[in-house]
């Protein structure tokens, strides 16, 4: 399926300079957050609903397609984030959520469309270590010779070029629960492989 809507924003977007936009979406009385991470391969769009700990995480084509199949147990969560009771003529379809984000995509980003590294994190349960939503700095795991982890946390709260470093040179992004102890982002100095351990 096409959206035909994000395609429309991410063209704004790319006239604004903006790689990473948020929105509102409701449906049957709920309100959805969405993010839109253009700075990534394949293009992410994140939906969820933060106190229900749901999130649908989905890649988006260069063409703005996506696949509107989602997994069993996202499935039972959204229809009843949405109130659905079962209708065996008219069984609920994931089409028909996306179907009407679709027509909720903002055109044009404004003054609260951009996206902060800890409504990323925060947004989606699936996150090793969740309840740590804020950047606290890198963590050179050659040192202790352990493996690099967080890899899918980095790469859409931080993007594609942290990703990619954090990969090649095994070094992880370290996160916190504490608005107290965060850093401002930076990529990770793969030259001088200096440590900011904490809440690792």
């Amino acid at each position: 399926m096409k959206l035909v809507g994000l395609e429309i924003l991410h063209q704004n977007m790319k006239e604004n300079n903006l790689e990473r936009v948020k929105f509102d979406f409701r449906k049957n009385g709920k309100l959805f957050k969405a993010i839109f991470l253009a700075d990534i391969e394949p293009y992410k769009l994140l939906i969820g609903v933060r106190s229900e700990l749901f999130c649908l995480s989905m890649s988006v084509s260069t063409d703005y397609d996506i696949k509107t199949s989602i997994s069993r147990d996202h499935y039972k969560a959204l229809v009843e984030i949405l109130g659905l009771q079962y209708d065996p003529n008219n069984p609920f379809k994931p089409k028909y959520f996306f179907e009407e984000l679709n027509t909720q995509i903002p055109e044009r980003i404004n003054v609260n469309s951009r996206v902060a590294i800890h409504e990323i994190a925060e947004l989606n349960p699936a996150y090793e270590d969740r309840e740590k939503i804020y950047f606290k700095g890198w963590k050179d795991n050659n040192i202790k010779g352990e493996k690099v982890r967080n890899l899918q946390k980095t790469r859409e709260c931080l993007g594609e070029e942290a990703y990619q470093m954090c990969k090649e040179h095994n070094i992880s992004s370290v996160w916190t629960k504490h608005k107290t102890e965060s850093k401002e982002f930076h990529l990770p100095d793969v030259v001088i492989q200096t440590t900011n351990r904490g809440d690792d």
